[in-house]
């Protein structure tokens, strides 16, 4: 699978066809208090000070829903997927909201700090990123 930012989106490199691939994150019986949200992680990759290559900056982090948004993509960029489980009655539609969920503010000295609604469960290996076609 490869990111496509002509698309924008993913494509699978050994198809025959040219079809976009949609990745879906895990599904959830229709009781449960947890439902898992797809994000895409952009970074790109960066030289550290001994000249090694295997060094990566954050570029963003969005819905997978919002994949147009990352587009122009910077050269040198590194996609994974991130799977993001969620409280059912927590809406994280961007960033912030994500950030919040997972890191909720304690105040003051409380006892009882709010818990986390929101995690991240899982997150790919580098997807490459190229606007040719295989």
């Amino acid at each position: 699978m490869f990111f496509d930012p002509s698309l924008p989106g993913f494509r699978n490199r050994d198809a025959k066809d040219k079809n976009q691939v949609k990745p879906q994150p895990t599904t959830t019986g229709d009781k449960s208090q947890c439902a898992f949200d797809l994000w895409v992680l952009l970074t790109r990759r960066i030289v550290d000070a001994l000249g090694r290559r295997n060094q990566e900056s954050f570029v963003n982090l969005k819905r997978i829903e919002k994949l147009s948004e990352l587009v122009p993509v910077p050269s040198e960029s590194v996609v994974r997927l991130v799977e993001v489980q969620r409280r059912q009655n927590v809406s994280i539609g961007n960033l912030d909201d994500l950030v919040q969920a997972m890191f909720p503010n304690a105040v003051g000295n409380d006892i009882d700090p709010p818990d986390a609604t929101a995690r991240i469960v899982r997150i790919s290996a580098p997807i490459e990123v190229d606007a040719r076609t295989p």
